[in-house]
């Protein structure tokens, strides 16, 4: 396209591959800044003074203008030139020149013109084609009325990066369909990063997908040619190669005069006639993309460039960038394009054949993370969730044991006591029936330190002695009074030690008086006893021990076990005669 600097024209190549306006030769009315730099691209290296001019461009008007001056030699012609449309971040200028002064051409553009949409067209041509008679075109702000559709096509995001931002969106899964009609295997598993740049002219894709698209074309070889600084695939130029693009669903296929090149020629074929070059050239150069879809590509498909954000130091926030697409080549069409092109009108492609494909697939694609994850997530969920039953039911089993290994039933016998008590039968030295010998009250308590303290043991004035129980009989014949006393030979009354698990009391058994009741009164006897009568102590006389220190009353009053201390008794008590039955009409005590 042409632009005008400083009042001359300038033949320029539209670039959204970099940002920056270059021109070669002398610019009239311009200023110098003082500053220098320098714009890389893949062929070549530009490098000079940074002026400043007024820029004419499809009829607007930029003032001071910032470009570089080009010396001019033999790669570099007079008055020619590149103008880069591509995001701010892509300026060289910009890095150099702070400020507002550095922003590329249609950063400035849009911000001194805010009612202007910031979007960018752009239109290739194809000089060989007899249906394109223009060769390219521009538009800002605008789409080309006979593609005005273009504004309904999907809106393909950009893809943002730290640094080197370009026009960048992803690829559908699969999405390149290769000459035999099946989807490129490089292209499967994951969606490759495509950048549109208008700058380049062999589109640049991964070796594997090259490898697809040409190996198998009989004649076909992957040498060095002089035009180009890395091998590329060359093949007779008769043969026919149709592929297509994907982008969201939708499919962009390729002009097969666009596949296989005329333009560069490589080494003579087995007939002697020179070979053409593929236009999709494997790159193995580390970026944050896979594809560069160049010229090859944009001859068939007309772009819309969706500046939003992009724009430096936009002063509303005007949306995210993207791109659409709108197809412009028709198979049907292209077919006789090319017949008549490369095959002078004779069509001998129904004759044309694929080798096999080859088992071997160096594909460089690299999976992420989270894509390797996704085949293997089916799988991750079930062991999740078969893992998590197994932990609930884990827990619950172990809690349900141990209830109820600490569960014990109201009513379950209390464990066995001592072994001398198992046998109840073994009849007493003392005589008088089948009972335990009396122990010894003043014995001392040894299992004192192993055993398990209880409340009895902190009882004010307790004795450190062994805790003794008088067990009363089931004799009816005897008294009460009997009943307290200790054993003497003969007696039917014995003493032993408590144990946990004591037979239950007859109907005939009467429980213990209560020491606390006002009437110590003794139950009905059969007959009186002859005994000396002695008042209760005085529980406050001094010298008299307290009745709760002389009876042990930790048990309930109703127990048929009291644990008593011993009983002081003098010798006439104890010499007292049996008594002897008597009626119940008898007076007490």
């Amino acid at each position: 396209m042409n632009v005008t600097l400083g009042g001359r024209d300038f033949r320029v190549l539209v670039d959204s591959g970099s940002a920056d306006l270059w021109v070669a030769g002398e610019v009239p009315d311009s200023e110098s800044t003082s500053h220098t730099a320098t714009i890389k691209y893949n062929d070549g290296t530009i490098q000079g003074e940074v002026r400043t001019a007024t820029l004419g461009i499809e009829g607007y008007t930029i003032a001071k203008q910032a470009y570089i001056t080009q010396a001019v030699d033999a790669t570099h012609l007079d008055g020619e030139g590149i103008l880069g449309l591509g995001p701010s971040r892509l300026s060289s200028i910009l890095g150099t020149m702070t400020g507002p002064a550095g922003d590329p051409p249609l950063d400035r553009l849009f911000k001194q013109t805010p009612s202007l949409p910031s979007y960018i067209s752009i239109l290739l041509g194809r000089s060989n084609d007899p249906d394109s008679t223009v060769p390219g075109q521009l538009t800002i702000g605008e789409v080309l009325p006979q593609y005005s559709d273009i504004t309904s096509s999907p809106q393909l995001p950009i893809e943002r990066v730290d640094w080197n931002q370009h026009w960048m969106a992803a690829l559908d899964k699969g999405g390149i369909i290769g000459p035999d009609g099946q989807p490129v295997k490089a292209s499967v598993n994951k969606q490759l990063k495509v950048i549109f740049d208008s700058g380049y002219t062999l589109p640049q894709v991964p070796k594997a997908v090259a490898d697809a698209i040409y190996s198998r074309v009989p004649g076909a070889k992957y040498v060095n040619i002089s035009a180009t600084a890395t091998p590329v695939w060359t093949l007779p130029c008769t043969v026919e190669l149709n592929i297509t693009f994907k982008f969201a669903g939708v499919s962009y296929p390729v002009h097969p005069l666009d596949t296989v090149m005329d333009d560069l020629q490589g080494p003579l074929d087995d007939s002697g006639k020179p070979s053409c070059v593929g236009a999709f050239q494997p790159s193995s150069s580390k970026q944050p993309y896979d594809i560069v879809l160049g010229m090859a590509f944009l001859r068939n498909a007309y772009i819309l460039m969706n500046f939003g954000d992009f724009v430096d130091g936009a002063l509303t926030k005007v949306g995210e960038p993207f791109v659409q697409l709108r197809s412009l080549t028709e198979p049907s069409e292209a077919h006789e394009d090319f017949v008549q092109q490369r095959l002078a009108g004779n069509d001998t492609t129904g004759f044309q054949k694929l080798l096999p494909p080859s088992e071997e697939d160096d594909t460089p694609v690299t999976l992420t993370s989270a894509e390797r994850l996704k085949a293997y997530l089916p799988w991750i969920i079930s062991a999740s969730v078969i893992g998590g039953l197994l932990l609930v039911f884990g827990v619950a089993y172990f809690f349900v044991w141990r209830g109820g290994r600490r569960y014990r039933r109201l009513h379950e016998p209390a464990p066995s006591g001592l072994e001398e008590h198992k046998n109840p039968e073994k009849p007493s030295p003392l005589g008088g029936g089948n009972h335990l010998p009396l122990p010894n009250p003043y014995e001392r308590d040894t299992e004192a330190l192993t055993r398990k303290a209880g409340a009895v043991d902190f009882m004010p004035n307790r004795s450190p002695y062994k805790t003794r129980s008088v067990h009363v009989m089931r004799d009816s014949s005897a008294s009460s009074t009997e009943r307290l006393l200790p054993a003497t030979p003969g007696s039917m009354l014995v003493s032993y030690e408590t144990v946990a698990k004591t037979e239950p009391l007859v109907s005939e058994d009467r429980p213990l008086p209560n020491p606390y009741a006002p009437d110590l009164d003794l139950p009905q006897t059969t007959a009186p006893l002859r005994v000396k009568k002695r008042p209760l102590p005085n529980p406050h006389e001094y010298g008299t021990p307290r009745i709760a220190d002389t009876f042990d009353l930790s048990r309930p009053v109703n127990a048929s076990i009291y644990l008593l201390p011993p009983l002081n008794f003098s010798p006439a008590d104890l010499s007292l005669p049996r008594p002897t039955p008597h009626s119940a009409t008898s007076p007490p005590l």
